[in-house]
């Protein structure tokens, strides 16, 4: 048999402990998380505009400013956030197992639920779909049956809602390559490589540089792509600029924790600072794409000094609302119990709320309530759902083991009273 190199394998005698932690502050993120979700979709029928790209079963015939404003303010920065997240909790995961263990949880995390969700949600959603686009008049009633679907409607398929795991687990598997790679090719060193798990944690300096980079990166990115954030994109097959976005913000989650527990500063005063200049951004963004008449301008900008202009600000109001978050939950010192019970089941509420929300809004366009009501009812009834499903049918079982990685039923986690400790949860 050959060798293996004992950093691969990983080297931490309290990573076993460690993953038994939870912290007050990522969890209020996750549940958040799964708020935020659940109004990005129930938002979507009530647009002033329909997003670019997407391809969804109802629309009505009104719209809602409130819905609209919560789908683009979410939008901006939700996705950014849960790869930040991803990216602090698996840098924790790497430095305590080694590459090779760290490949196989997360196989076992991201994969295989992939796999069974996949298999489970997309049949059901596109019936769903089918059956939305029938009792709208766009499509005949035998392709329920036919399944066979051309032109537009036969383009618009891929992993839906699930496109995050894919994207996290090609994220995930190619820093435990690189990890590997750096730890089998390389003696150690001196050197405070950016990837080496057995390094001291970032100094200021290098923290700041690095971030500057990744920032520069996203910037790149969206003046290449606004499309990223500003419309969809359906497909098995990853987009480049997309996976390339995703990367960015996970990377800063690794930045985040190669700082150190001590290196994201903790104070009240720069959150609110974050706060209000994601704010600032925020309302950029919207008085940019309510702007009517130049609207087809703002998803495909002739002038590169628009593009850079609208990359710049898309780049902007993601990093702040991310970081803004990240230092509001370092704050947080203990969780009421409701919300962490809904942190517990966010990943279960990320996978199953999709096909509730639709078929909740396939349902609620066709009544004569005010668009805004339509909104928040079809929001919180998916949430209500969701929630209730997870504790009543899926807590404790088989099939929270298997979400979560588990062949048996996990140690009771430990309280956390300060700052974040390391945890090989995702924010899902």
């Amino acid at each position: 048999m050959s060798r293996i190199h004992r950093a691969m394998v990983g080297t931490n005698p309290v990573a076993e402990t460690q993953r038994t932690i939870r912290s007050p502050g990522l969890d209020a993120l996750r549940a958040g998380g799964a708020l935020l979700v659940i109004l990005l979709h129930a938002a979507i029928p009530y647009l002033h505009e329909p997003m670019p790209g997407l391809a969804w079963p109802a629309r009505s015939s009104e719209s809602s400013t409130l819905a609209d404003a919560t789908f683009w303010w979410v939008e901006s920065f939700v996705m950014p956030l849960f790869f930040c997240l991803s990216g602090y909790g698996c840098w924790l995961s790497l430095s305590n197992r080694g590459p090779l263990p760290f490949l196989h949880a997360r196989w076992k995390r991201l994969g295989a639920p992939l796999m069974a969700a996949g298999c489970v949600i997309l049949p059901i959603e596109l019936y769903l779909w089918i059956g939305g686009w029938v009792l709208s008049g766009e499509l005949a009633a035998i392709k329920l049956r036919s399944l066979k679907l051309t032109g537009y409607y036969a383009q618009a398929w891929g992993l839906s809602h699930l496109w995050y795991l894919q994207y996290l687990l090609i994220i995930s598997v190619g820093l435990g390559l690189l990890s590997a790679a750096k730890s089998f090719f390389h003696k150690p060193s001196t050197s405070n490589f950016f990837f080496d798990t057995r390094q001291r944690p970032l100094t200021a300096l290098q923290s700041f540089g690095a971030g500057g980079v990744l920032f520069t990166a996203v910037v790149a990115t969206l003046t290449w792509r606004p499309e990223v954030v500003l419309e969809f994109q359906h497909g098995f097959i990853p987009d480049t600029a997309k996976l390339a976005y995703s990367a960015e913000f996970f990377l800063v989650g690794v930045l985040i924790a190669r700082m150190g527990n001590h290196g994201f500063p903790k104070r009240t005063d720069i959150a609110a600072l974050l706060f209000v200049l994601a704010m600032i951004c925020t309302i950029g963004i919207q008085a940019v794409l309510h702007r009517t008449e130049t609207f087809p301008s703002i998803v495909e900008p002739n002038l590169f000094e628009q593009r850079l202009f609208q990359g710049t600000l898309l780049a902007l109001t993601a990093t702040c609302w991310t970081l803004a978050c990240w230092s509001g939950a370092l704050l947080v010192t203990r969780l009421p119990n409701t919300i962490s019970r809904l942190a517990a089941a966010s990943f279960w509420i990320y996978l199953a709320h999709h096909p509730v929300v639709a078929a909740l809004e396939i349902l609620f366009v066709r009544t004569n309530l005010p668009a805004t009501w339509q909104f928040l009812l079809v929001g919180s009834l998916t949430l209500a759902v969701s929630w209730w499903s997870y504790h009543a049918l899926v807590e404790g079982t088989f099939i929270d083991r298997f979400l979560n990685g588990q062949s048996s039923p996990a140690p009771q986690p430990a309280a956390v009273p300060t700052s974040i400790p390391a945890n090989d949860r995702k924010a899902a």
